[in-house]
């Protein structure tokens, strides 16, 4: 089940949940059904519940959740000025702390403004689960942090944002390997997320299959083509402004989500040194009384998104060896037939994966246990010592 930190509410959580990915579903949402001329795999899920976040240290019987602070030397000097020292949440299963064993690492991606703790405590409670009913084997979870002034990064390089790429697939998983019992190999690394994280882990594993192996991607739309998003389309019909500086852009983004997420996607694709404060060339402009996308900044961020490095990760040798798609049918910022086609696109590049669907809304399922039980199956475990 979807746990949320109880201090987000639910307007401001699908404001932050943007980019390709799509936001939250919010209450007033128009849901999507599923086209008819199909019969998907369709998976019945319990409905959302709410929990808080605890203290940044839980000790519940059987797990931990630790913080620590991370400094990165690829985030230093971004144009935006956020910070290069993130606080970075992991989970140690529960024979970590009396076993020499060695684990498999999964990297959780955060939906909405990136924070490690948005999933920190759910997933890792999800896991401990799993592991009180034999369904999944004992892992590291990793939080990385990846949010910014511009509400979030979606772990894009660029000078405006910094080296998020470097900082995740090269610094934060050295340091790991190196402070933690982890077996420090591809094949025992996963990566995962849902909504912004779901758009993120695909693109990152497609992108680095020598560092992850397994990737599963719940809740993200893996191409940011605009025409086809009709969340976009009907934003921009009634979009009049642009945010001027980075004080207006929350604001903003509560009239234009959807458009927020574009524009963090420019910061990674189309970054411009010499146009403050945003430092991006701006993937929209004012034509009347409406707006609409700019075609050559769009290019650039296409060029980046998950089906364009599908295209790129078939001319290389090496292979994942899992990938999960996960769509909700009822998730009004990712279209079925938009996904539908999407995977389509995965099946005619040859790329082995496997789809599921399920009768849910945006993120509001089991995302995370589904997940975790898909890592458990395809990461390389080490046989716990015998006494």
């Amino acid at each position: 089940m979807l746990r949320l930190n109880r201090g987000l509410s639910i307007l401001a959580l699908a404001v932050l949940l943007a980019g390709c990915a799509g936001p939250a579903a919010a209450p007033s949402a128009t849901l999507i059904p599923p086209p008819a001329t199909t019969e998907p795999t369709v998976v019945e899920v319990p409905t959302a519940t709410v929990e808080a976040l605890p203290a940044a240290t839980i000790d519940i019987a059987s797990y931990k959740v630790k913080n620590f602070q991370f400094s990165s030397k690829a985030l230093e000097g971004n144009l935006l000025g956020d910070p290069a020292t993130r606080k970075t949440y992991i989970y140690l299963p529960p024979g970590y702390e009396t076993s020499t064993q060695r684990y498999p690492v999964v990297y959780v991606m955060s939906w909405g403004n990136g924070k490690s703790s948005n999933n920190a405590y759910g997933v890792s409670v999800t896991m401990n689960e799993l592991l009180q009913s034999g369904e999944a084997q004992e892992m590291i979870l990793v939080y990385p942090d990846g949010s910014n002034q511009l509400l979030a990064s979606l772990f894009k390089t660029s000078p405006t944002v910094g080296d998020y790429e470097t900082y995740l697939t090269q610094e934060m998983v050295d340091y790991i390997d190196s402070n933690y019992r982890t077996l420090a190999s591809r094949d025992s690394r996963g990566i995962t997320g849902c909504s912004n994280g779901g758009e993120i882990s695909m693109r990152i594993a497609l992108r680095y299959p020598d560092v992850f192996s397994v990737v599963a991607a719940s809740g993200g739309a893996y191409s940011c083509e605009p025409a086809g998003n009709a969340s976009l389309q009907e934003e921009l019909g009634r979009m009049t402004t642009l945010p001027e500086d980075l004080s207006a852009l929350g604001n903003w983004s509560l009239n234009y989500p959807m458009a927020t997420g574009f524009l963090e996607e420019a910061a990674g694709a189309s970054s411009n040194p010499d146009n403050p404060p945003f430092f991006l060339d701006m993937p929209f402009r004012i034509v009347g009384d409406h707006a609409e996308a700019v075609p050559e900044v769009f290019a650039r961020i296409e060029e980046g998104d998950s089906l364009h490095e599908a295209q790129r990760y078939v001319d290389q040798p090496i292979r994942l060896n899992g990938l999960l798609i996960l769509h909700a049918l009822q998730d009004p910022y990712n279209p079925t037939d938009l996904v539908r086609s999407s995977e389509a696109k995965f099946t005619d590049l040859g790329i082995d994966h496997e789809y599921v669907e399920v009768d849910a809304g945006h993120c509001s399922f089991d995302w995370d246990g589904a997940s975790l039980k898909f890592m458990s199956d395809h990461l390389v475990g080490e046989a716990p010592a015998q006494n």
